[in-house]
């Protein structure tokens, strides 16, 4: 590791979002750190996001409207593009708690399921969210999964896909091969008749959480023990119904922690039918752990589902930060685009109503794309030790990025040193995003024997990006 450099000699460039010169002088001690392409972490497949609950209501929109969203959050020159989606297949919830006697679930959370009872196959349900996954293949999407939030209704102990009285389990005895075989039957159908083939798919969504009947959402309690049971029957029940080029992933828990929980239940039988570790990161320690058990298991490592609700992007670049760094997943999927709570989506729209399309943007979009324009599937992540930045190289670019965030009420002078990367050029070409500027591409800092500084505004997140001859090969590391 190289010695860690202090400030140059030379006056940095001060990068000013709005208040940012006026806090100057409660400036902290500069942070320094050292980009090194020797040390390769992960190689990226991409960044991404799940199509529940958000596209089954947008597939319907006015198709002027529908293409616009879908550029910004797919399209590779234009918007995010992001390349990951993950498709969620309904369980379908049981009329009787559907308008007009009960609405458990609302509008944009109701995703019809394909069986709606035993043996009756509706392929014609869930248009929207199947029209926004076509839109999305056709802008470049090209990392797919399909995941369940609940079986269908009928296949429940509650007879809800909400949950299980209490948040007991609701996977009903008898019915995991019945689960999994439905699963299979549409996987099938979506590779036979619309010729989309998902290379894997998550049969249990953060299963170890209590999901509560009549909680709002789709969701089912499955215990460590029977998910392990679920993961077999999920790859014979592929084999069984003929669907080529998937298999299983798992577990898709709601944290580490609980990700770290199930694995060890997982006996070789249901290992040999995954290729991918999932978790989300809502919560929980011990990322190098369960990065290390993937490895060991010889299985690729998503982390398939983030979220939160602060609109500013702060949060959830510090989290990606967290994720990247410690757990370092082959791909970083945020939970969804669009939401109508608030925050939580990179655009807020009024999902819930049947007419109202109108929609805003968050600055969390801006500062997801500080991310997603510039590291681009196939950019090896590289060492880097300044906890709060990520760097890549893309060799196909021929670029080395940094994306540096400030999540301080203050500016932050930076100083990075980039002699870790042969031949590196002169001048680091910068975007940024904090308040008052929007992926704002600005004068570019220049580079001096393969160091560079800057002073980063409060709450901003800060893309910097380098022509730099690429050391032959790249190895992937983890």
């Amino acid at each position: 590791m190289k010695l860690r450099w202090r400030s140059f000699t030379i006056l940095s460039t001060v990068l000013a979002c709005y208040g940012g010169a006026a806090a100057a002088q409660n400036t902290p001690a500069p942070i320094s750190g050292t980009i090194d392409a020797a040390h390769p972490w992960q190689r990226f497949e991409g960044w991404g996001t799940s199509l529940a609950w958000w596209a089954h209501v947008v597939g319907g929109y006015p198709a002027g409207v529908r293409q616009k969203l879908v550029d910004m959050f797919f399209n590779q020159k234009t918007g995010l593009g992001l390349t990951v989606v993950r498709y969620n297949i309904g369980g379908g919830e049981n009329p009787k708690y559907m308008p007009p006697n009960h609405e458990f679930l609302t509008y944009r959370t109701a995703v019809p399921g394909y069986e709606p009872t035993p043996g009756v196959w509706n392929w014609n349900a869930d248009k929207g969210q199947r029209t926004i996954l076509a839109m999305a293949m056709k802008e470049g999407a090209d990392h797919l999964q399909a995941f369940s939030n609940s079986p269908p209704w009928w296949m429940t102990v509650s007879g809800s896909v909400t949950g299980g009285k209490g948040g007991a389990d609701n996977l009903a005895p008898g019915k995991i091969d019945t689960f999994t075989a439905y699963l299979a039957a549409v996987l099938k159908h979506f590779q036979d008749t619309w010729h989309i083939t998902f290379p894997t798919v998550e049969p249990l969504n953060e299963p170890l959480l209590g999901w509560a009947f009549g909680n709002g959402q789709e969701g089912c309690h499955v215990d460590s023990a029977e998910q392990n049971l679920v993961i077999t029957s999920m790859g014979k029940a592929l084999q069984a119904a003929g669907v080529t080029g998937t298999h299983v992933a798992a577990s898709d828990e709601t944290s580490i922690t609980f990700a770290l929980k199930t694995f060890p239940f997982y006996d070789a039988t249901s290992l040999g039918y995954m290729t991918q570790v999932d978790t989300h990161s809502y919560w929980g320690t011990g990322r190098a752990k369960l990065r290390a058990l993937a490895k060991q298991a010889g299985k690729t490592l998503w982390l398939s589902e983030y979220g939160d609700g602060d609109g500013s992007g702060i949060p959830m670049s510090m989290r990606i930060l967290q994720d990247m760094r410690n757990l370092r997943p082959n791909a970083w999927v945020y939970w969804q685009t669009m939401d109508s709570a608030g925050g939580w989506g990179f655009v807020w729209s009024a999902l819930d109503s049947r007419t109202d399309t109108t929609y805003r943007v968050n600055q969390k979009y801006y500062v997801m794309a500080n991310y997603s324009r510039f590291i681009r599937p196939g950019s090896q992540i590289i060492a880097d030790d300044d906890a709060h930045s990520l760097a890549a190289v893309d060799p196909q670019r021929r670029h080395v990025i940094v994306v540096a965030t400030n999540p301080l009420q203050q500016p932050q002078q930076v100083n990075y040193d980039l002699t870790g990367i042969s031949s590196v050029g002169r001048t680091a070409r910068v975007w940024q995003t904090c308040t008052g500027e929007q992926l704002k591409s600005l004068k570019g800092v220049p580079v001096i024997n393969g160091k560079f500084a800057a002073t980063l505004p409060p709450m901003s997140v800060t893309t910097f990006v380098v022509d730099a001859q690429m050391p032959t090969p790249l190895s992937s590391g983890r």
